[in-house]
């Protein structure tokens, strides 16, 4: 048995499952009466599970179902469970509530629609009508495209600054370092012609 073998056999309890897809349980429930969840393992008494591959293969169904949708309006219908047709983009796929996507962008909620209205952020995948949660690789994905683009436009502009780190700049950049020399070299000669008058009284 190999790594990505084992990695396949780990066991989500029903706990684990709702915070990776954040979803109620009564939900979860309802939609594995419907067919379109993947059934749960038995483990013993009381206790189910579902292999996390199959978790990451139904919500990668779902992100596909969300490709294929032409208008955040459009209703979609969940497909009935079967054998896999797409591929697993990310290993250990979260999602996240819309309050939990305004944190970590830092946006008001018609904010985050309008750039889904302009395709400028990830839209949500469609577990139902009013249960669409985003995938947490997308949005950190696309925070780490601002953030590069911001570095890029920081670097074309030249902002950066020219002093080295740790260096104490001038508070008074108007004096020019030849002007305090001569000041200093000023003092230092007045020092020595008093001292020069003392010694002859």
């Amino acid at each position: 048995m190999n790594e990505n073998d084992m990695l396949a056999t780990v066991v989500l309890r029903i706990d684990e499952i709702c915070w990776r897809t954040k979803l109620s349980r009564s939900f979860v429930s309802e939609l594995r009466e419907r067919g379109v969840f993947p059934p749960l393992v038995s483990l013993g008494a009381r206790a189910r599970g579902l292999p996390e591959d199959e978790l990451d293969l139904w919500l990668a169904q779902c992100l596909a179902l969300r490709d294929q949708m032409d208008s955040l309006s459009d209703s979609v219908e969940l497909p009935q469970w079967g054998p896999p047709v797409v591929e697993v983009p990310y290993r250990g796929i979260v999602m996240l509530r819309r309050e939990e996507v305004q944190v970590r962008a830092g946006f008001e909620r018609s904010q985050v629609y309008r750039l889904m209205e302009e395709r400028l952020f990830p839209w949500p995948a469609p577990f139902a009508d009013k249960a669409r949660r985003w995938a947490e690789h997308e949005v950190e994905m696309w925070l780490d495209q601002r953030r590069s683009e911001r570095f890029r436009d920081l670097k074309r502009r030249q902002v950066w600054p020219v002093s080295r780190p740790g260096s104490r700049p001038d508070r008074r950049p108007d004096r020019r370092p030849d002007q305090r020399s001569d000041k200093r070299s000023d003092k230092r000669s007045d020092k020595r012609s008093n001292k020069r008058r003392d010694r002859g009284s």
